[in-house]
């Protein structure tokens, strides 16, 4: 048990930093800033904004900020394995994520709302600790 207490502190105190924030109110530049916003290629295609309130018209619409979210998910991962620069910039990014202590992802989402960006976050984590872990199995042997 201490093995992977200390384990999963390491990994927590390795990780950057990651900050979503809003387009509208901040502004931020560098090789660790990311724009997901549409009609950048990590946008959301999936809107629930009525077609006056956004301007590209190349989207799916759906009934809830929570169901545009819900369904970045699985079209991430989608991506990813079929979208050379979808998965090009996932690619930049996690490496920018191991780069630098932070890494800023921009959205027109507000702050305090629930946002793809925080899919991509949560995704960028995951991949570290997959990867941290992958390392730990090779130094032990």
């Amino acid at each position: 048990n201490n093995v992977l207490v200390r384990i999963f502190r390491y990994i927590r105190n390795a990780m950057a930093e990651i900050i979503r924030y809003c387009l509208t109110s901040e502004e931020h530049d560098g090789e660790n800033v990311f724009k997901v916003c549409r009609p950048e290629i990590m946008g959301n295609p999936f809107t629930f904004l009525p077609k006056n309130k956004t301007k590209n018209k190349n989207l799916v619409k759906v009934k809830t900020r929570d169901e545009a979210i819900d369904l970045y998910e699985p079209y991430f991962d989608a991506m990813i394995k079929k979208d050379k620069r979808f998965k090009a910039e996932w690619d930049k990014m996690f490496d920018a994520y191991l780069k630098y202590d932070t890494v800023y992802i921009g959205c027109f989402c507000g702050k305090g709302e629930r946002c793809h960006g925080d899919i991509i976050a949560k995704k960028l984590k995951q991949r570290a600790i997959k990867q941290m872990l992958k390392n730990l199995d090779i130094k032990k042997d």
